[in-house]
């Protein structure tokens, strides 16, 4: 994707008709793209946006009345949005599941663990739940399919950017309590935040006591699609 233009394919939901620029990252990487899809997808985006919107008035005919005209009144857009502490290449990302509504790209542009990771997080910050419910989705899909468990230095990045109801934490909790031997944890276990440990207790507390030795034998990607997931009016319950 270029900085200068946005993606070819557009999507209209008309009521702003107009591009808005996204500053990205501390180097202020420029992204212009159309203000529907932002509003559609995206609550943070739909406030900052409408802060920046004025409503022009109609026009006026040569005795100074307003024209009466299908389109009464018009919205200007003015001023960037600025995400200086989000990385440009996962901001590109996310915006390019705005114009394709899958974060399920072809290979070789797999994204990695990491990469999902942040766009979870960045999508939870924007209150994009279909995003953080996709990057869930992919998350397990890569794990199963690589055969590995994110490792400690991405648990911490995961916990010191969501909150303590985050379900990509439960996720990642559940992958130390379900799918990690122990070398993996031995390896992880210096790089993982006290959050990380206190959630983990509190879960195997949960699951022992509920389930008994069963749940060990458990694997994320055999657990109800809808495990992680989040749902509100604009992101309806899976199916």
């Amino acid at each position: 994707m270029t900085d200068s233009a946005p993606p070819s394919k557009r999507m209209k939901f008309g009521f702003f008709d107009e591009n808005i620029q996204v500053v990205v990252g501390p180097l202020r990487k420029r992204f212009n793209l159309h203000a529907d899809i932002l509003t559609t997808r995206s609550p943070y985006f739909k406030a900052a946006i409408a802060k920046r919107a004025s409503t022009l008035d109609p026009p006026k005919d040569e005795q100074g009345s307003s024209q009466t005209t299908a389109v009464q009144t018009t919205v200007k857009l003015g001023g960037d949005i600025e995400l200086l502490d989000v990385e440009p290449e996962i901001f590109e990302t996310y915006s390019q599941y705005l114009y394709q509504d899958t974060l399920d790209f072809d290979a070789p542009d797999d994204l990695t663990l990491d990469e999902l990771v942040s766009v979870h997080i960045l999508a939870a910050k924007l209150g994009d739940l279909r995003a953080t419910n996709m990057a869930i989705d992919q998350i397990i899909k890569t794990s199963d399919k690589q055969h590995v468990v994110p490792g400690g230095s991405l648990v911490a990045i995961a916990f010191a950017g969501t909150s303590e109801s985050s379900p990509l934490r439960r996720l990642l909790v559940d992958f130390y309590m379900y799918e990690a031997d122990k070398q993996v944890f031995t390896e992880s276990s210096q790089l993982m935040p006290p959050a990380f440990c206190k959630a983990f207790m509190l879960r195997y507390i949960e699951l022992k006591s509920g389930e008994g030795d069963a749940f060990f034998n458990q694997k994320i990607s055999a657990l109800p699609a809808c495990s992680y997931h989040q749902h509100d009016s604009s992101c309806p319950p899976c199916q």
